[in-house]
Formats: structure tokens, C-alpha cells, sequence
């Protein structure tokens, strides 16, 4: 299984997938137009930071251990008429948080979106501060009662 993720825009229309060289660990992997996420799985005192930038650097790291290395992928999509607009599209197996079953009880999970004029995020763009993230639990495709 894993954390699909996507974030869009509103009324942007897609046609063309940028193509670039990843960079690990590049500057601006959380630099201006990036992607944040933070995850901490239930009963861990580490949370995982991953962070994709537009122009292909990207960051993983448990905690604020960079030397980490995650399993997981990303791709950004563009607008043909508007490059400046694009889609993160991220997916991160939940083996990276050293569990198959993400199981019933809920994960914290913080993402934001760095950009144009300020950081937003899911709840609040406070990096780092996995306390303040939001609960996330997954239903293994039952719906919520």
C-alpha cells in the first residue's frame, strides 16, 4: 500500500508533464513552488519529511535526519498555457514508515504547499511541528461508519 498524494490548483487545465533531472537534496526541494509532506504512523516517535520542488530537487529525511533515504516517487504536471501552474503528484509506500498495514488507528500527516505570496498548508503550514498535524485514517476501503 501507500500515501497517494496530489495537489492542484483550482481550474487549471493539464496538458504536458514536466520532465526533469531529480536532484537529492537540492535547494529548492522546499524552496518557492514545493510540496511538503509529513507523516508520522501511529506508536512512532519519528515523523518523515518529504519535500518535491518544481524544477526537480527533492528532500527525505526522518525527522531532521537528511541522511535518510525514502522510497517514493513524484511528477510534476503543468499547464500548457501556464507553466507557473502545475500538479504535484507523489506517492509514498507506507514500507517507508516500517509498517505493510497502515491499520485502524489514525496517522498524523501535514502538508504544504510553499508558493506565491505565502506557505499554506493542511491544517497550517507549521513545518516540523508533526504535533500539529492532522489525523489521517485510512479505511482499507470500507466507508466511514
Amino acid at each position: 500500500g501507500y500515501i497517494p498524494g496530489i495537489m492542484r490548483e483550482h481550474g487549471i487545465k493539464l496538458t504536458a508533464i514536466t520532465q526533469f533531472k531529480l536532484n537529492k537534496d537540492g535547494k529548492m526541494a522546499y524552496g518557492a513552488e514545493s510540496l511538503e509532506i509529513f507523516v508520522q504512523a501511529p506508536g512512532q516517535a519519528a515523523y518523515y519529511h518529504f519535500a518535491a520542488g518544481r524544477n526537480g530537487d527533492f528532500y527525505d529525511g526522518e525527522g531532521m535526519n537528511g541522511k535518510w533515504d525514502g522510497d517514493w516517487s513524484y511528477r510534476v504536471i503543468s499547464a500548457k498555457d501556464d507553466p507557473a501552474n502545475c500538479v504535484f503528484e507523489i506517492t509514498i509506500p507506507f514500507r517507508n514508515f516500517k509498517v505493510s498495514d497502515p491499520g485502524p488507528e489514525p496517522w498524523k500527516i501535514m502538508v504544504i504547499r510553499n508558493g506565491s505570496p505565502a506557505a499554506q498548508g493542511l491544517p497550517a503550514p507549521r513545518h516540523h511541528d508533526i504535533g500539529a498535524g492532522a489525523e489521517l485514517t485510512f479505511s482499507n476501503g470500507k466507508r466511514p461508519e
